[in-house]
Parts: C-alpha cells; sequence; structure tokens
C-alpha cells in the first residue's frame, strides 16, 4: 500500500492534488485513520495503475 505521499511522488504532483484525486473518486483509496480528525488514506499499487491506464493519452497535438 502507498502513502498519499508516495503515490504523488510516482505520479510527480504534489500531496494536495493526489488528496483531491482520492475525495472526487478518481483514485481508490483506504481510510485508515479510524475516525480521527485528518483522514490518512492508503493507496493500492493496483489503484494507482489504473488510474494511470484511464488517462493515458495516446498522442499530443
Amino acid at each position: 500500500m502507498l502513502t498519499v505521499r508516495k503515490a504523488a511522488s510516482r505520479l510527480g504532483v504534489s500531496y494536495g492534488f493526489v488528496l483531491e484525486l482520492i475525495r472526487s473518486g478518481k483514485i481508490e483509496a483506504i481510510n485508515i485513520s479510524e475516525g480521527k480528525c485528518q483522514k490518512s488514506y492508503r493507496i493500492s499499487p493496483q489503484s494507482l495503475d489504473d488510474f494511470i491506464q484511464r488517462n493515458k493519452v495516446k498522442s499530443v497535438s
């Protein structure tokens, strides 16, 4: 399982951007915070790979 920071690093984006992707449902994640004020997420490598596959661009014009 990947932390939000590790997933952000792999995607080359910010921590906050990955949180937005999780909140919008674009990346599946597990909330492991158990009712704490600040949520803590984990992302499976497969969920991250699925997101990458769904968002690949075939060509840039």
